[in-house]
């Protein structure tokens, strides 16, 4: 996604929780206008296009795992604290949504202009424990033992920045998807989602 899509992205969310969803509608059509193929616009448009509950959720919306407390209005009125209420609503449309990544993004914004807000370090850890999973469940075993399939100069021409490359260049067909884990130097998520898009992407197989 690049940053106008991005932008549109915060932007159409910050009307949706503010409760202006024409204004949102507008926003993530543009973002389809730009990307017709953009799964996360398309789930968010239809999402504020479909009716709602007195409580506020889509009645077909299935519930996501792990779900952590509701988001509260903050007790004070500055305008640090609306932002942040803001982007917290955002946080929780896209994790019910099951937008995961998408809400992990906003929460790490949120620590960063307030480290110890305690709803946002449950959205922290409840979206990092399920896209771990979700990354894992693609790569079956945690004793499978990852191999390189590509040719050294086929992964020349690939697009992987330097995490991808130094994990890639561990793999040698002997250790495990855990072995993995502890020699990257990253969390276990980061290092789950750099192996399953090896994996889809061709580069690697699990055996």
């Amino acid at each position: 996604m690049n940053d106008e899509a991005r932008q549109l992205l915060e932007e159409g969310l910050r009307h949706h929780v503010l409760g202006d969803d024409e204004k949102a509608a507008a926003c993530f059509s543009r973002i389809l206008e730009l990307d017709p193929a953009n799964e996360k616009a398309k789930r968010l448009l239809e999402m504020i296009q479909r009716p709602r509950t007195s409580s506020g959720a889509s009645r077909s919306q299935a519930p996501t795992p792990l779900p952590p407390p509701r988001v509260k209005e903050p007790d004070s009125t500055s305008g640090e604290d609306e932002e942040i209420a803001v982007l917290m609503r955002a946080v929780e449309e896209l994790h019910q949504l099951g937008d995961f990544s998408g809400s992990l993004q906003l929460v790490e914004k949120v620590l960063q202009k307030q480290p110890n807000h305690p709803v946002a370090q449950d959205y922290l850890a409840s979206n990092r424990k399920t896209l771990t999973h979700l990354y894992e469940s693609k790569l079956g075993s945690v004793g499978s033992r990852p191999r390189v399939v590509l040719r050294p100069d086929e992964i020349l021409w690939l697009n992987i920045d330097h995490r991808a490359g130094f994990l890639l260049s561990q793999i040698d067909g002997t250790l495990t998807v855990e072995d993995l884990y502890a020699l990257s130097g990253m969390s276990r998520m980061e290092t789950a989602k750099i192996l399953a898009e090896l994996l889809e992407d061709g580069v690697i197989e699990i055996v």
